[in-house]
């Protein structure tokens, strides 16, 4: 039925009235919201509103002062927000597994206070603690912060050296004991015994009083039949003291082969000059002693001298050769070694030339890293070279921690590397780690290297690889490059040139190898900034005009050293004509010094070396400084210019 329009206006009206005032009852009761219609924020959830907070910690460092090992801590750091929107705290994150982040409030409104409960164990503590606690909120102008726990942590009882450790395997010839001192504070009575494993030791234990109710020497023994390989422990000491109940002395123990061969092969190209001789060392680390026989080359032209550097354990091999000494690309030969050993009578030592033959199917993959980055995990090869003084430094396989490090003298990069590196190898002096620093200089005599580093203040024996043979084992491109090999002689990290932090990283990664801990990245990571000289393998150009001389320097770019604000510095030059006939050196020009001497229109045959001898004025400020010196010659290249780098010490 339809309706009239006015009964319809009419009605609608009613309608209309009848439903406000339902809604106002509705409403009054409660049973809608007041916002009904607006965006709504839950009462359960603050940090939802305008505004923006800002976090404040008024005390970031929480200092404890003097404390015991073992002594633990729960601190709660307070957390204000003086901004005018809701703080929250997203994440706490500690730095140390000696920290523990227990609890924390996650919304602080504006205008409040919060805190952080952090807890720390110092049981594994030592010396100087500065432990950071990193706090994440919304901030947006400061969204991270630091807390910290600092103080000073003594143990009861310290031991010195903190590890047992064998160098290179017991040699039970002589005394394989290890001894570790455990001292008690000064006023604190102690005693230890010892806690027997579980399990089978390998370790026999001592007790030796030296000072009455303090001091204790630990007398630690390998058993004298382990067979090759590892040996890793932790004896265990209890003690009457309530802050340490007991004593823990790591042991490392790396028992090598009872024969070991160095080099373990002869890799030589297809000839010899003459007058060149191959050293091979062979050490005996059984019981008992070893003597050889007898020495067989499977070759007539090889000609091996046996020196006894230590009776019954260490021979050398010296190998002469004959002027008609030749390998062909792929020949494989053997040095035979007879020994009075019932279980090694016979030694083998492969001799085979560097060159491939010439027809070599290709192989899908490359089983010989050929770079840096790629030995990183491999086994690292064995090798070494001699110093000025005629003693032979190197890696020469398992059985110690290892920094390999290649260097120049003429390299600046490899001198700040250096310092840093005799650094740390005074921190870890009395750790087993061999440190071993091999020059790559062509032209510097090995006298002229040892007296460069001398001068330096570098206390290691220089090796010198001047024809590059070592370093190319180790698929180095660029200087400083440091490898650091595991007791298993495994390399574990590389540097390849010097970071921002290169001696932190060094001590992460010894530390970790001495914990057996795995490293978590490599020194060599093209994320660092790094400053690196490059190590040219071919001085001279595969195709080098007829008739001219070819003057070559180890670098275009060389050091100068440390020097005082203001000092003259002398600096030898050196330069070889790798070319095919005479040049001759006509002018030498120093920026800020001067050509002091050398043979300027004197002619110089191919392959000869000689020195150019310039002076260079440093600047008064200090830091690092530059000063550009121009060969002009009648060599294939007639202008040659190079760059010496220096570095101005403010303490002279």
């Amino acid at each position: 039925m339809t309706l009239p329009s006015s009964t319809d206006s009419r009605l609608r009206i009613a309608l209309a009235s009848r439903t406000l005032v339902m809604l106002v009852l509705i409403a009054g009761a409660g049973w809608i919201s007041p916002c009904f219609g607006q965006d709504q924020a839950s009462d359960e959830d603050p940090s939802v509103g305008r505004g923006t907070p800002q976090i404040v910690v008024p005390e970031p460092v929480f200092d404890f002062g003097q404390a015991w090992a073992g002594q633990r801590f729960v601190h709660e750091f307070s957390i204000s927000n003086e901004g005018d929107g809701p703080l929250q705290i997203t994440e706490v994150r500690v730095t140390c597994g000696c920290v523990l982040a227990e609890e924390f409030d996650r919304t602080i409104l504006p205008g409040e206070r919060g805190t952080v409960a952090v807890k720390m164990d110092t049981t594994k503590l030592r010396g100087t603690i500065y432990k950071k606690i990193r706090v994440t909120s919304n901030d947006p102008a400061n969204s991270t912060v630091e807390l910290a726990y600092r103080g000073e942590v003594t143990a009861y009882i310290e031991l010195d050296p903190v590890t047992a450790t064998w160098r290179s395997g017991a040699n039970f010839r002589d005394d394989p004991t290890v001894s570790v001192r455990m001292t008690g504070q000064a006023g604190v009575e102690w005693r230890p015994r010892h806690r027997p494993s579980t399990s089978e030791s390998v370790y026999s234990v001592e007790i030796e009083e030296v000072e009455s109710g303090r001091v204790y020497d630990a007398k630690i023994t390998p058993r004298s039949d382990l067979p090759e390989g590892r040996y890793n422990e932790q004896l265990v000491f209890d003690t009457n003291l309530e802050l340490m109940p007991e004593v823990q002395i790591p042991c490392r123990f790396v028992q090598p082969p009872a024969v070991q061969i160095f080099p373990s092969r002869l890799s030589l190209p297809d000839r010899l000059p003459e007058g060149v001789n191959q050293n091979v060392e062979i050490r005996f680390n059984g019981i008992g002693e070893m003597n050889i026989l007898s020495v067989e080359p499977t070759l007539t032209t090889i000609h091996p001298e046996v020196i006894v550097r230590k009776a019954g354990r260490v021979y050398r091999l010296t190998m002469t050769f004959d002027p008609d000494f030749h390998l062909e690309p792929g020949q494989n030969e053997e040095i035979v070694v007879g020994t009075d050993l019932e279980d090694h009578p016979r030694l083998v030592i492969p001799v085979m030339s560097r060159q491939a033959p010439a027809a070599r199917a290709p192989t899908p993959t490359r089983s010989r890293p050929t770079t840096q980055r790629e030995w990183t995990g491999k086994p690292a090869p064995e090798g070494t070279v001699r110093t000025a003084h005629g003693t032979e430094v190197g890696y020469r396989g398992p059985g110690t921690t290892t920094v390999l490090s290649f260097v120049a003298s003429w390299c600046p990069n490899s001198r700040r590397q250096l310092a840093e590196l005799t650094t740390v190898s005074e921190e870890w002096k009395d750790r087993a780690v061999d440190w071993v620093v091999i020059a790559e200089d062509q032209l510097r005599s090995p006298d002229a290297v040892a007296a460069w580093y001398s001068k330096l203040g570098v206390p290691f024996p220089i090796g010198v690889d001047a024809t590059r043979g070592f370093s190319s084992m180790f698929g180095v491109q660029h200087l400083p490059s440091t490898f650091v090999i595991d007791e298993e002689g495994v390399i574990q990290a590389l540097h390849g040139g010097i970071g921002h932090d290169f001696a932190n990283n060094l001590r992460t990664q010894l530390s970790a190898i001495e914990e057996e801990r795995e490293l978590s990245a490599s020194g060599d990571a093209t994320s660092e900034r790094r400053r690196v000289s490059v190590l040219e393998r071919r001085l001279v150009p595969a195709s080098l005009p007829s008739g001219y001389g070819w003057i070559t320097v180890e670098s275009r770019q060389q050091d100068l050293g440390w020097c005082a604000p203001g000092a003259r510095i002398p600096f030898a030059i050196s330069i070889r004509n790798d070319g095919l006939t005479d040049f001759e050196v006509r002018e030498v020009q120093v920026e800020s010094g001067h050509f002091l001497a050398g043979p300027v229109e004197v002619p110089l045959p191919p392959r000869t070396t000689t020195v150019l001898m310039v002076q260079v004025q440093a600047p008064d400020e200090p830091g690092d400084f530059r000063r550009r010196v121009t060969i002009r010659s009648s060599a294939a290249q007639p202008v040659l210019e190079m760059q010496l780098w220096g570095t101005v010490r403010t303490d002279g």
